[in-house]
């Protein structure tokens, strides 16, 4: 392997490094730390030397067992007739690895477009997000507690692209947030048996629905009224009110929750649509929204609706949050979108990594076509200079080389079609929305290899279409 050659190996990898790296999620440990240094560097130019000397060796003690001027009268090549064969098994294997990568890789692809099609149920653009964990010790009561989130609130209302602010405890696609699943059932049912259901409680400020983008099928919002010792009211969503309900409208009725002080009554003001909290691969589940005023719960996430670019005001709005109270933390502000991307990204990490991987197959695999044909033009150069002696024509001897070509593809494809269909159930789990046979990935493979192979053979088929008869028996 010529110097150069490492050189540019080199630096494919540290680029390959650093897009698996600026593209990988955040929760898999120590994998910033990861670089090419000079001990990788090292150990790579040894393999790859290693593989060189065998490559070099292997052929040359193959060919010291036969004998040379058999090999001259009979016009075989030292290597033998096993040795092609094994080079063309490696080539076919190198086509059928890169079917299952570039398959893999088509796959992801189209399972991740897919999944950035899911409608999460809400309008993630504009949105801003801040988390706002006050002190216990400082807001021990309820009513510490709604008026500095009132306070809050207003401070961030007031800033110019601000088009409605609201806070709730936890938020979709966000880690952060306290949840709790709790049981309700219908009023006069016993809280057992098919009656018992169970729903994810969360509390939420006046104006939360509408800042979110989440809208309301029936009823109301939470409003100012709902306040601390007014009638208990709750908002549920519509997976909920269906599994409840069934057809009926819940808006009006009561519905008893088993949450903090035991089983209480509420009445249903208001059903929102689902959302899917947890990403766009997520089913919604049942939901039910307390006004933050009747519980008004310590630590929230502030969403702030924006005219502008939600990024420009991260810092003032987290600023006027401070202004309330600089001793109370406000942190991890971030954008709806970005939490939204976030749930994606071990499906874009894997469909990059796939994508890499097929890449290098597909480049090996051109290699491997390309130096194979470029040998066989090689020792078949006496017999290419007979047939074109006895009178085939130039776009023959190219096109016998290109068929070679194409066989090798067409059995490489077949055994890739087996890796395919061996890992089918395994990669079923992992997309979304598209089968592992899917007709128009498999199609886009299959014309991408063969573009490929043909673009491999084009110069060996020419340089045998060039060969000089007359020149080429001489030698």
């Amino acid at each position: 392997m010529r110097s150069t050659d490492r050189a540019r190996g080199i630096v494919l990898t540290a680029f390959s490094l650093g897009a698996v790296i600026a593209f990988a999620p955040s929760d898999i440990p120590r994998l910033h730390e990861v670089e090419v240094n000079a001990r990788v560097v090292l150990l790579a130019i040894a393999v790859a030397l290693l593989v060189t000397i065998i490559g070099l060796v292997l052929p040359g003690l193959r060919g010291s067992s036969t004998a040379i001027a058999s090999a001259l009268r009979d016009g075989a090549p030292v290597s033998g007739q096993n040795a092609s064969r094994v080079r063309r098994a490696l080539v076919i294997a190198e086509i059928g690895v890169t079917v299952v990568l570039l398959v893999g890789a088509g796959l992801l692809a189209r399972s991740f477009a897919g999944l950035q099609r899911v409608d999460p149920g809400f309008d993630a653009q504009n949105l801003l997000v801040l988390r706002i964990a006050p002190d216990v010790t400082r807001y021990p009561g309820a009513q510490l507690r709604n008026d500095y989130y009132g306070r809050v609130l207003d401070s961030i209302r007031e800033l110019p692209g601000v088009a409605s602010v609201a806070a709730v405890t936890v938020l979709p696609m966000s880690t952060i947030g306290s949840d709790f699943y709790r049981p309700c059932w219908l009023e006069g049912a016993r809280p057992d048996g098919y009656a018992l259901a169970e729903a994810n409680v969360r509390m939420a400020t006046p104006e939360y629905f509408t800042t979110l983008g989440l809208p309301l099928v029936s009823g109301r919002e939470f409003s100012a009224q709902d306040e601390l010792g007014a009638p208990p009211v709750v908002i549920i969503n519509e997976s909920l009110a269906r599994s409840a309900w069934k057809s009926q409208d819940p808006v009006g009725r009561t519905l008893i929750l088993d949450y903090q002080s035991g089983p209480s009554p509420r009445q249903v003001v208001g059903v929102v649509r689902d959302a899917r909290y947890d990403g766009p691969r997520s089913d919604p589940a049942p939901e039910i929204f307390i006004p933050h005023a009747q519980n008004p719960y310590l630590a929230m996430n502030v969403v702030v609706r924006t005219t502008i670019d939600p990024g420009a005001l991260a810092q003032t709005a987290r600023a006027q949050a401070l202004k309330v109270d600089p001793d109370q933390p406000v942190h991890s502000v971030t954008t709806m979108e970005r939490l939204s991307d976030d749930t994606m990204q071990q499906d874009r990490f894997a469909m990059l990594l796939v994508a890499l991987f097929a890449a290098a197959g597909l480049l090996t695999a051109a290699t491997g076509v390309y130096a194979l044909l470029a040998y066989t033009v090689a020792q078949r150069r006496r017999e290419i200079a007979v047939r074109m002696a006895i009178g085939a024509s130039s776009s023959s001897v190219a096109w016998l080389i290109v068929m070679e070509s194409l066989m090798l593809a067409l059995v490489g494809c077949v055994v890739g079609a087996l890796g395919v269909a061996a890992v089918s159930r395994l990669a079923r789990s992992v997309l979304f929305g598209i089968a592992p046979q899917d007709p128009l990935t498999l199609g886009t493979t299959a014309a991408v290899l063969l573009t490929t192979v043909l673009a491999a053979s084009w110069r060996p088929a020419r340089r045998a279409a060039r060969i000089d008869p007359v020149s080429a028996m001489r030698i």
